[in-house]
């Protein structure tokens, strides 16, 4: 051995490492020095090379340097920003474990031919060269392992359970949280192996009895339970919806106990119901009738011991999804008291209080729904099917004069067409009031056109307003009269076309006369839009010739907008 083998030996230990590195790149480093990433390793004048597998084959080098320390270069990006990388701390781990690529000999050589070269083999010979290499490839020890299982039920059980505490460890590595670059490519590698060992449970598992299919299942779930890091793209979530059809095909099967399962069913559903966990609830449609009757037994004993919720509360994922099961279970056997009594004690949410109030009517119990529907009014503030069912109860009631009040603060609140004056409309409507709102709300935006900050979205309210009430030409008197967002120039325009075209053709050309000066495409498309429906009312009206003249001056105006006029031409508005 060479002295300057020697002093390497001495440099690069462990310690040495883990300081070079920190913490972080050494735990890596040691992860693929153990997974057998170290390709190529030689010595060559006190300078240690070689080859290390990542997301590629890296060269990477350590040597002492003139300060009696080391230093290392490894081509991967980390690498080339000067950082001790993984790779590095893997092949200094190699060097200290011993591992050195032997060197070729010096001469030309035939193509090696491996099925005579282990022919030639000893059994004993045999047998360390497949040790060495399940050492540096931990997936090849893990394939002759699964190959060959025992025979002896408790053996097979042990090594199974063993097999899912290891997939258990590569799914958590299968995270894309907080990771970039190269290291998002090495996930990828960890998921396929991952997937390659969960291809050999799985097939397992095709010919196992369905008692250790069950409790095979059940241990990979609650495993990756306990590890869940809320990631879904991990292979925790992954392992559990490649489990799920087992565990459930097992219990379709006759394995397993119906309490168990049920409560089983409940906690996985509720740990995550957006993720593998959402498949629970699919599986419970199908479940035999001994586990649905299990379940419903388990549900209502642990929503009889949960609180009421008041209006305003948050319900947890496990008591929404018992609570749903449990309402489908009571409609479908027509319990009505069980119905209520889940509605009563959870009204948490505006759907809930709906709910409670259809199922109040149903009943016959109207005392106890204006006073249920007043509180969840002054509770959930703003809700729109709360304030319409409180409404409409209120005229059920004869008391209109109080539903009006409140369409009308809704409408003073919201003074859009779509929701606030509809809302106003239907109610004053069934008050038998609709033209005296009608006048009302008008009034209520004419007095805002003084406003300069809100004169345009009064105006443009006022003409859907007409348009609502198909009184076109009042609406047509107020887009005049100033600026209007276009869309409703637009409906207008439409609604005018077949008795008034020229004024249709006035409404078009306001928004057209807006656009023309913008340049791009979207802006093009839109003009050539509006130029096309220019040119169709003023042919209803018959001034067709005036469109010729208007888009010949168009054309002249824009003449350096070669792309515009290729439009133009494209689209036969000449």
């Amino acid at each position: 051995m060479s002295v300057a083998y020697e002093g390497l030996n001495e440099l690069i230990t462990r310690q040495n490492l883990r300081e070079e590195a920190g913490d972080v790149y050494f735990k890596r480093g040691l992860d693929y020095f153990k997974s057998g990433k170290v390709q190529k390793l030689h010595v060559n004048d006190g300078r240690i090379e070689g080859k290390v597998s990542g997301s590629r084959s890296y060269r990477c080098s350590i040597e002492p340097d003139e300060d009696g320390w080391f230093s290392g270069e490894c081509s991967c990006p980390l690498g080339d920003d000067g950082e001790f990388c993984k790779h590095l701390v893997a092949l200094g781990l190699a060097f200290i474990d011993g591992f050195e690529t032997p060197q070729p000999a010096s001469g030309k050589r035939g193509k090696f031919d491996l099925a005579a070269f282990l022919k030639a083999r000893s059994k004993e010979e045999l047998t360390a060269l497949l040790a060495g290499a399940a050492k540096l490839h931990p997936d090849l020890l893990e394939f002759y392992r699964m190959s060959h299982l025992p025979d002896d039920p408790n053996s097979l059980r042990r090594e199974l359970l063993q097999k899912i505490d290891r997939l258990l460890d590569l799914a958590e590595e299968c995270s894309y949280v907080d990771c970039y670059g190269d290291e998002a490519d090495e996930i990828d590698e960890n998921f396929e192996q991952f997937r390659q060992e969960l291809n050999q449970l799985t097939e397992t598992m095709e010919r196992l009895t369905p008692p250790l299919i069950l409790e095979l299942a059940e241990y990979a779930i609650k495993g990756a339970l306990k590890r869940d890091s809320g990631d879904d793209e991990c292979g925790l979530d992954e392992l559990i919806g490649d489990m799920l059809p087992y565990y459930f095909d097992a219990v379709t099967k006759g394995a397993g106990k119906p309490l168990e399962i049920a409560e089983n069913m409940i906690e996985w559903e509720a740990a995550n119901p957006w993720g593998a966990f959402g498949e629970v609830g699919r599986y419970f449609m199908d479940a035999p009738q001994r586990i649905v009757n299990a379940w419903e037994k388990l549900a209502q004993r642990q929503w009889e011991e949960m609180p009421e919720l008041p209006m305003g509360t948050r319900a947890s994922n496990k008591r929404e999804l018992i609570e749903k099961r449990l309402l489908q279970c009571a409609k479908l056997n027509c319990d009505n008291e069980l119905e209520l009594k889940i509605l009563q004690k959870n009204q948490s949410s505006p759907e809930q209080v709906l709910e409670l109030t259809k199922l109040l009517f149903r009943l016959d119990r109207y005392d106890e729904m204006l006073p249920l529907l007043q509180k969840a009014h002054d509770r959930f503030k703003g809700d729109h099917e709360i304030l319409d069912a409180l409404v409409n109860e209120l005229i059920r009631c004869g008391r209109k004069e109080e539903a009006l009040a409140l369409a009308w603060k809704c409408f003073e609140r919201y003074p859009d067409c779509k929701y606030g004056y509809e809302f106003l409309r239907s109610t004053a409507r069934s008050c038998h009031k609709g033209k005296v709102y009608l006048a009302k709300a008008l009034d209520f935006l004419r007095k805002r056109l003084t406003s300069r900050d809100q004169a345009i979205c009064a105006r443009t309210e006022m003409v859907n307003i007409l348009l609502c009430e198909k009184d076109y030409p009042q609406a047509l008197e107020v887009a005049d009269g100033g600026l209007c967002a276009p869309q409703t120039l637009y409906r207008l325009a439409e609604a005018l076309a077949k008795t008034r075209p020229d004024a249709s053709a006035r409404l078009i050309k306001r928004p057209l006369d807006q656009h023309l000066p913008q340049v791009g495409d979207r802006f093009y498309a839109e003009s050539v839009r509006l130029l096309k429906l220019y040119r169709e009312y003023l042919a209803a009206a018959g001034d067709g010739e005036r469109f010729q003249s208007e888009i010949l001056a168009i054309r002249q105006q824009y003449k350096q907008r070669r792309k515009f006029i290729a439009v133009l031409d494209h689209e036969g508005l000449k």
